[in-house]
């Protein structure tokens, strides 16, 4: 605002009264001089607070697991490669419910299952397994019969390998809770092999059960 000076008026017989009211006007002009806010401005609007989504579910139990895993011997780094864009998979949950063990008779099952064809080539590959593996039995006391027939029911001798990636399925059937401490001990594992650097954690596929 511009400084305004009142100087002494030097008017012979001016009235007494005429001082404080030129005084009175040059403190209005000096008011009237500022310019006056923009009313037609807009407000700033106020600052929106921002709040993280809560948890889900499924982030909660992988949160309990990787507390019990590190507690375990699996390190920080390990635990970030495997947890850090691990999803719930529906399907697997789906499958779960569905296995045909479940929802057909046990010999609808294994006619379905067992069939010549399976049997025959499950013999052949008996016949031609390399030597190293007949320490099997004396080392697990598991006859070769049954690791190959267990081999033919969960890949069809190594054709079908899936494409779900392990840790997800695994993560998903310990919080689906059916069978979590199983579940649970088979993700430890996986992780072991994470850590170890034998496969990297794309690389691990497998089927809906892991």
């Amino acid at each position: 605002m511009a400084e305004m000076h009142i100087h002494a008026l030097h008017l012979p017989h001016a009235p007494r009264w005429l001082a404080p009211a030129l005084l009175a006007l040059a403190v209005l002009g000096g008011c009237a001089s500022a310019p006056p806010g923009d009313p037609s401005a807009p407000a700033l609007p106020a600052p929106v607070a921002v709040v993280a989504p809560p948890a889900t579910p499924f982030a909660r139990w992988v949160a309990d697991f990787s507390a019990s895993a590190h507690a375990a011997g699996i390190t920080e780094a390990t635990l970030h490669q495997a947890f850090d864009k691990v999803q719930l998979v529906p399907q697997v949950i789906a499958s779960d419910k569905a296995q045909p063990e479940f929802t057909r008779t046990v010999w609808a099952y294994l006619d379905s299952a067992v069939s010549p064809q399976r049997v025959s080539r499950g013999q052949t590959r008996l016949r031609n397994l390399p030597p190293e593996v007949g320490t099997v039995p004396a080392r697990y006391g598991v006859p070769l019969e049954i690791v190959v027939a267990i081999w033919g029911m969960e890949s069809n001798y190594g054709s079908f390998t899936g494409d779900i990636p392990t840790i997800d399925a695994l993560a998903t059937l310990g919080f689906e809770g059916r069978r979590e401490a199983w579940a649970r001990s088979q993700l430890l594992a996986a992780l072991q092999i994470l850590q170890s650097g034998d496969i990297a954690r794309a690389d691990m596929l497998g089927s809906w059960a892991g």
